[in-house]
């Protein structure tokens, strides 16, 4: 049996969270985990290393960003992908002193789909 990939999603809206772990697993390819908070967030992260971590732009306790700069600090995690998500369009995104271009954005409400289609063309293009 195939081992399944691990998303992480942190977003402080549990309801999207819970709903698109459903719907990911559902899929039968992934195993998703999901916390509301940055700071549970990263030691979730650092628990299950997962191979793609979705990330809310705005959240309570650590914004998006923030939480971002700490996995790419951090030597266990700085190779893990993150994924921004956001409610709000791209170009209108604008987080002081960070650099989002190196970071994709999915568009919230993003579908279980748009997450697996992500993440495998991700998949594919490291296999390169």
């Amino acid at each position: 049996m195939k081992a399944k990939k691990k998303i992480l999603i942190i977003d402080d809206e549990e309801r999207f969270g819970q709903m698109l772990k459903v719907n990911l697993e559902m899929a039968d390819s992934y195993e998703v985990f999901v916390e509301t908070l940055g700071t549970r967030g990263l030691e979730t992260a650092h628990r299950v290393r997962p191979d793609l971590i979705l990330l809310d732009v705005i959240m309570p306790d650590l914004s998006g960003p923030d939480v971002a700069r700490r996995i790419a600090n951090d030597p266990v995690l700085k190779r893990t992908p993150v994924v921004f998500l956001t409610a709000m369009p791209e170009e209108k995104v604008h987080l002081e002193d960070f650099d989002t271009t190196q970071y994709p954005f999915l568009q919230k409400p993003v579908s279980s789909a748009e997450v697996i289609d992500f993440n495998e063309k991700r998949l594919s293009e490291q296999k390169r």
